[in-house]
């Protein structure tokens, strides 16, 4: 695993830091958080009263950014700079994300700055909980290495962060329009579940669905594209998608959810009927 070390002044830094104990989040309660005063709820989130919520300066200053005070104060107290780390250790779907910024500030407080000016409002709320659950990991990562499920108590931050940072929302509006733009009103949808085998889902111009077999799942192509909005609205959950390049509709959809993810349909083929 390959992350960006901090200059030997910060290791120096973290010898002196207290050691947190078990490392834990989501529902179970944690120890106090590395940096003083980003405190953490009784639910497992991050309250950013202290970390930089509505913080300003003197009158007539501009707020600083949710998040920035948070960020800077693991600057001192890690030997690894976050998020940066979770850009290689955390990479979703190969994808880059909204913080995996191409140039680097000068010091790592000032990287804090510019990547919260940067990304969109709902990567930057995203952003805290899964910093604040992963920094005890990153502090002593030779106490939690890589294995099958790594970070596996902060999963559901980091599927919140997937949500919220990866463009997933922007690839499933520039999808279900490129749907609408075909024009296509009629069509037959097959797709393969699980021991049932193939299945046929066949639709007319007024959008009533007929399935063989009769008890598999009818799914659509604007069912498919609200089943990806659903997981994406769900806390703790990510999804897998994959659009057909030329009408824009699901051909791939896995749900990402704890260690274990759940494939809902695959091998999706639609064939317009207009």
């Amino acid at each position: 695993m390959v992350a960006h070390e901090r200059k030997f002044q910060r290791l120096l830094t973290l010898v002196t830091a207290a050691l947190l104990g078990a490392v834990a989040c989501g529902d179970t309660e944690r120890d106090p958080p590395l940096v003083p005063g980003v405190a953490t709820s009784g639910s497992g989130g991050t309250s950013l009263g202290g970390a930089g919520a509505g913080m300003g300066g003197g009158a007539g200053e501009p707020a600083e950014p949710p998040g920035v005070s948070q960020c800077q104060g693991y600057c001192d107290a890690l030997p690894y700079e976050l998020p940066r780390a979770l850009c290689e250790d955390w990479n979703y779907l190969d994808t880059p994300a909204e913080f995996c910024l191409d140039e680097q500030a000068p010091s790592c407080d000032e990287q804090c700055e510019v990547l919260y000016e940067t990304v969109s409002p709902a990567c930057a709320a995203a952003l805290p909980a899964a910093i604040d659950c992963v920094a005890p990991t990153y502090e002593d990562i030779s106490a939690h290495p890589p294995m099958p499920c790594w970070l596996e108590e902060c999963r559901a931050e980091l599927y919140d962060l997937s949500s919220a940072c990866y463009g997933l929302r922007e690839g499933l509006e520039a999808a279900r329009a490129t749907w609408e733009a075909s024009g296509v009103s009629s069509y037959e949808l097959r797709y393969v579940e699980g021991l049932r085998g193939e299945v046929v889902v066949t639709v007319d111009t007024s959008g009533e669905a007929s399935v063989t077999p009769s008890n598999a799942t009818a799914w659509t192509v604007p069912v498919l594209f609200d089943e990806v909005e659903r997981i994406l609205d769900t806390p703790g959950m990510a999804p897998q998608v994959e659009y057909d390049d030329e009408l824009g509709y699901v051909a791939v959809l896995q749900q990402d959810q704890g260690c274990e993810p759940r494939l809902l349909v695959g091998g999706v083929a639609v064939t317009p009927l207009d």
